[in-house]
């Protein structure tokens, strides 16, 4: 297709592979197959100087090029970034770093390639890009991100929250999210809970035998609570569950969620709700 024919066009020139050489590999390779249940051991015997480097020359750009192929590329080189990613963010100390040196912008551009693509080395690499973000927006203050990325975040946390595969990133994704939706900015929570569907998403993520993800949860709907248009139409319109839960948790043996609770409860009995306010979608 185009796009690896643009990558291919692009490995070319870096390896400095020219249309003529390119004419020359695809009439060896031809030769190759018409050739290949003959032996000749003095094939090369009579070559000169130049034929024996030219050819090597062209054998060595030819497996420069196999190396950088576009499924290299993708399935080991992306595979190996995030690995290593995933290995400093693990640091707490080195995640200002991370974000000074536009890693957050890296595990995006991850994330966002392979977000439609199926296979387990698509999921590993999705997961592995939202985790290093969700790492990073768990330690760093959310206003010294950049005010273009916050969206993108926002979907790849919320995605890792849905597909996870360890509690720990699910967890970790929750943090993120608790940290980015406490910011001063009722645009931010409508994204999380109204345009990403992040509202039902959360809900989705509860847990019956994990209280850390529970409480984490409960946490990012009383951020979200705050806003009218992200929380309050949210928990009146699926009152019958929504409220149902957070009064289900006040009974529950962990002060986290408790207070977690109690506050989605309090906020929502200090406003007025008409039913027209708000949007009909969940």
């Amino acid at each position: 297709n185009q796009e690896n024919e643009k990558i291919n066009a692009f490995v070319n020139d870096e390896i400095g592979l020219s249309e003529t050489d390119q004419i020359r590999l695809k009439q060896r390779e031809e030769q190759r197959r018409k050739e290949r249940y003959q032996f000749d051991p003095n094939k090369y015997k009579y070559q000169s100087a130049t034929e024996q480097l030219q050819r090597r020359t062209l054998s060595h750009k030819n497996t420069q090029r196999v190396k950088y192929r576009s499924f290299e590329l993708e399935e080991k080189l992306q595979m190996k970034i995030c690995q290593v990613l995933m290995m400093m963010s693990a640091e707490y100390e080195f995640r200002g770093s991370l974000v000074q040196q536009k890693a957050v912008r890296l595990c995006m551009d991850l994330f966002f390639q392979h977000k439609h693509k199926v296979g387990n080395n698509s999921l590993e690499v999705r997961q592995m890009a939202s985790a290093c973000v969700a790492r990073i927006c768990i330690s760093i203050n959310p206003v010294l991100l950049n005010v273009n990325d916050v969206k993108p975040i926002i979907e790849c946390l919320l995605r890792l929250v849905d597909e996870a595969q360890h509690q720990l990133y699910v967890y970790e994704a929750l943090l993120a999210l608790c940290n980015l939706s406490s910011m001063d900015s009722d645009d931010i929570k409508i994204d999380i809970a109204v345009h990403k569907k992040g509202w039902s998403v959360l809900r989705n993520a509860f847990e019956d035998d994990h209280d850390l993800i529970n409480a984490a949860i409960l946490e990012n709907w009383c951020n979200l609570c705050t806003c009218f248009e992200a929380g309050m139409v949210k928990l009146f319109r699926n009152k019958e569950v929504d409220v149902q839960i957070a009064t289900l948790f006040l009974k529950h043996d962990h002060r986290r969620i408790q207070r977690a609770a109690v506050s989605i409860l309090a906020l929502a009995t200090s406003v007025e709700y008409d039913g027209n306010d708000g949007d009909d979608g969940d």
